[in-house]
């Protein structure tokens, strides 16, 4: 399993293509096989697009990525990533790549071809400094902001740029007003970026601006938005020492949405409902209603 970086078109995100070379041995080497691709921190993944163990508190599958090759994007911040594949036949026999055990790459800059002596193969681990990029956090939340104006403004990207901009929250100064009202914003576009999606506030389909289509959301993205919105509670808890009302009322409208969507996708990974359920927790420590959540 193979990570070069790619050239990025956005300070917001990392990009990287990764190559996986995986057969089916009783089958011969012609025979189909299916790639599910997927990014955390904190630890190892496994479900729907990633292989290994131990504690997720961040993680997402990457959609419309279903061969040997893939373009994998993620948003800029400081710390440690790993690229999670989960490999399918036609039977639905899987295998997937496992947790290294080194510590992390010490460049963003990688050419990374790794296997474990048992016959296992790795996944990549990376690193990545929002320095690298020459912006400070708060020129990430006001670049997310503005990329994501409207909700869809980012296009298939819309919910990375999002997590781009709300995972700067906890290096940014949380006394700042200017840093508050960026988060206000960037919340109000995640909500009319739901609204626009296949997971709607208002429990209404409409056109889904990461997949372009009409309907049910893929589990990839019911991952991102179960990512997002539990990214937002713990922004929301970092920067008010109490939350307002209608910072709660956003919030509430945002864990409803996404709970529902589970419903339409049952296919998310476990590590998803991990997050959401932790996400819920860490809002009614708050002094939230969270009934409408898990009705």
């Amino acid at each position: 399993m193979s990570v070069v970086e790619l050239p990025s078109d956005s300070v917001l995100l990392k990009r990287f293509a990764v190559t996986v070379n995986a057969s089916d041995p009783l089958a011969g080497s012609t025979a189909p096989l299916w790639f599910n691709y997927s990014v955390s921190r904190g630890g190892g993944s496994s479900g729907s697009g990633g292989g290994g163990g131990g504690d997720v508190n961040w993680f997402y599958g990457v959609d419309d990525q279903f061969g040997p090759t893939a373009n994998v994007s993620v948003p800029v911040f400081t710390g440690s990533f790993t690229i999670g594949v989960v490999v399918t036949n036609r039977f639905l026999s899987s295998t997937a790549c496992v947790d290294p055990s080194a510590a992390a790459a010490s460049t963003t800059t990688l050419s990374v071809d790794q296997g474990g002596g048992d016959g296992h193969v790795e996944c990549p681990t990376l690193w990545m400094a929002r320095a690298d990029n020459n912006v400070s956090a708060i020129d990430v939340l006001e670049a997310a902001v503005n990329a994501t104006s409207g909700g869809g403004g980012g296009g298939s990207d819309t919910a990375l740029l999002l997590l781009a901009g709300v995972g700067a929250v906890s290096d940014s100064n949380g006394s700042d007003p200017a840093v508050q009202q960026a988060v206000q914003d960037l919340l109000d576009n995640f909500l009319a970026y739901l609204n626009e999606g296949g997971t709607s506030v208002d429990g209404n389909n409409s056109t889904n601006t990461t997949g372009g289509t009409t309907g049910t959301p893929t589990a990839a993205q019911v991952e991102q938005n179960a990512l997002l919105v539990a990214q937002f509670v713990n922004a929301s808890t970092l920067l008010l020492q109490q939350q307002d009302e209608n910072t709660s009322n956003a919030l509430l409208d945002g864990l409803v949405a996404v709970g529902s969507s589970f419903e339409e996708q049952p296919r998310v990974a476990d590590e998803t409902l991990d997050i959401y359920l932790d996400a819920i927790d860490t809002f009614a420590g708050n002094g939230a209603d969270v009934a409408a959540c898990v009705s």
